[in-house]
């Protein structure tokens, strides 16, 4: 009878040990889990941060990639006749060829230069502008400036292709006979301007866009030629 109780005894013993350490590892479990989800928690907010961040950056660059607007207007602006010796006033509306290659021709369309400016504040102003637009310019000389000119076109009658079209004009920069500058040094100096814009437009509407242009230093009597060489050209007076 005391060997039969010593042996339940001992059972009973056994079985609760054998509960207890099976208890343990589910408590460990546990724990594993309640800090595997604290560290997904704490590794999620840099992640939201940093798609705040590269959004935001998407944005700045979205916003300074452009420099151009449309500008409301009812009719398109008429064009006044230029020549080399009746050159355009700034602010005047002249005619000049810009190449569609939705046609392959070239049409004319109203252009005019609204402004110009030049100094070292504009030399600044143009290298970031480039830079922004990625667009290349030629590296000044000595005796260069960059000048800075705001203009405007209109493409109500410019066929637009499905890639859109750039709202640049060819200009040249020339002495007011339309000819190459002369220098002091008694050679001749002459340039192109660079369009700083190069957003693709899809819509008719008159283009707020700028263009620049190396001009020699103290130089203010030059002509801005607007349009495509053997083609329709408008000629407005230069400002120093």
């Amino acid at each position: 009878m005391k060997k039969q109780v010593l042996c339940v005894a001992v059972c009973a013993l056994l079985l609760l040990t054998a509960g207890c350490a099976q208890t343990q590892p589910k408590d460990e479990r546990d724990s594993v889990i309640s800090s595997g989800a604290s560290s997904e928690s704490s590794v999620a907010e840099p992640s939201d941060e940093s798609g705040d961040s590269q959004s935001s950056k998407a944005t700045a660059a979205e916003n300074s990639s452009s420099i151009s607007y449309q500008v409301s207007r009812a009719d398109k602006p008429a064009a006044e006749k230029a020549s080399a010796e009746s050159p355009l006033s700034i602010g005047q509306w002249g005619s000049a060829a810009k190449y569609s290659t939705k046609d392959g021709a070239y049409v004319q369309v109203p252009v005019r230069i609204v402004s110009v400016r030049r100094g070292n504040s504009v030399n600044k102003e143009v290298t970031n502008t480039a830079k922004k637009t990625g667009v290349y310019l030629f590296s000044l000389k000595d005796n260069e400036e960059y000048a800075l000119a705001d203009y405007e076109i209109c493409l109500d009658d410019f066929p637009v292709g499905e890639g859109g079209t750039l709202a640049d004009i060819t200009a040249f920069i020339t002495g007011p006979d339309g000819q190459a500058i002369k220098t002091k040094e008694g050679g001749y100096w002459g340039t192109t301007a660079v369009c700083l814009d190069q957003t693709a437009y899809f819509y008719e509407g008159v283009i707020r866009s700028q263009m620049a242009f190396p001009i020699l230093k103290n130089c203010s009597d030059y002509l801005i030629n607007l349009g495509e060489y053997g083609e329709a050209q408008t000629f407005v007076r230069g400002e120093s």
